[in-house]
């Protein structure tokens, strides 16, 4: 079973809530691996446990399953063990991984509703199709003389009856094809260039991937990260290339001594709210503060566009299934119509 987001913060709360009764770190994971309600993070507490008590470290423990733990997760740790308040750091990433789970949560529940859609249209356009087609077609005296919309669907549904399992064959290799597109590194490169002009969803795109790095580099400054190494594991963990490219020359120039805000501006990617804040912030000493009022702020923007669009186009997609399933009846009632004209 996947760990996911919501199964991390709980696990981030519940061991800050077990160091901090002043439970041991090994207790504290034998505890949890027992109650977590996820099976594969049962069994990973479980191997983390045994490994802290062979002497490893708790970030090196984690580092062995980067695929449940992020570099994020990771480097806020690790600043805690140092720092000695791995308790709080605990708080942060439970915080953080909370507020990313809140927006993911928004865009799910917000896509249900058009998934629901567009899977009844297809699924009434095939059952009409496959079912409705061929009992119509026999009531006809002569379905050859029939008009070309007609014929059209016709065709149609003999293809589908006479050739059914190339139907199925070619719907799993294209679900197959989209997973592989998707994971095609060169592909999702140029899909974080261009995805934020896309239509209707490119603020909203953009918007969500600013929300993730900065509350992200806000969480890692707040652990005690210094900005260069916060920088470096914020730009990553915005899942947007780039992102990370500007996160890779923001830390050049800071660490050749310039202001963070101006190679912030330099990089073209962050509104003049953002620069404005964070030169404030520069000046008064509260960079960390300042970035956590924007990430609220975009998270809030995500949530308000991402059902602004969504209800937008609920309407749009009845729309659509009114017309795709009014276009087939109307190509069945045709010559029905074109009999009574001729009479």
């Amino acid at each position: 079973q996947k760990v996911g987001l919501g199964d991390l913060s709980l696990l981030c709360r519940q061991l800050a809530s077990l160091l901090s009764a002043g439970i041991p770190l090994t207790r504290s994971l034998a505890t949890l691996s027992k109650q977590s309600a996820n099976p594969t993070l049962g069994e990973t507490l479980t191997k983390i446990f045994t490994e802290i008590e062979e002497g490893s470290s708790l970030t090196t423990a984690l580092k062995n399953y980067p695929k449940i733990f992020s570099e994020l997760i990771l480097a806020m740790i690790e600043s805690g063990e140092i720092s000695g308040n791995i308790e709080g750091s605990l708080n942060k990433i439970a915080i953080q991984l909370q507020k990313e789970k809140n927006i993911y949560d928004t865009i799910k529940s917000a896509m249900l509703y058009p998934k629901i859609i567009i899977g009844f249209a297809i699924l009434i356009f095939f059952a009409i199709l496959i079912f409705i087609v061929p009992k119509f077609e026999t009531f006809l005296p002569n379905p050859e003389k029939v008009p070309l919309l007609t014929k059209m669907v016709f065709s149609l549904s003999h293809n589908i009856h006479e050739n059914w399992y190339f139907w199925i064959l070619g719907a799993i290799l294209l679900f197959v094809g989209l997973k592989s597109i998707f994971k095609v590194k060169k592909l999702i490169k140029l899909w974080d260039y261009y995805k934020f002009k896309t239509p209707m969803l490119g603020e909203l795109f953009y918007k969500t991937v600013v929300a993730r790095f900065i509350r992200s580099l806000s969480s890692l400054l707040d652990s005690g990260l210094p900005i260069i190494q916060a920088l470096q594991y914020a730009g990553p963990v915005s899942g947007n290339i780039r992102f990370k490219d500007a996160a890779d020359y923001i830390c050049e120039k800071v660490s050749e001594g310039r202001n963070l805000s101006e190679p912030f501006e330099e990089t073209g990617l962050f509104q003049p709210m953002v620069l404005n804040m964070l030169s404030a912030g520069e000046e008064a000493g509260t960079i960390s503060h300042m970035l956590n009022s924007l990430a609220d702020f975009y998270e809030e923007e995500v949530t308000i566009l991402t059902k602004g669009i969504f209800s937008l186009l609920e309407p749009l997609l009845i729309i659509f299934v009114a017309i795709a399933s009014g276009g087939i009846l109307m190509a069945l009632y045709l010559p029905i119509f074109s009999v009574v004209t001729n009479q």
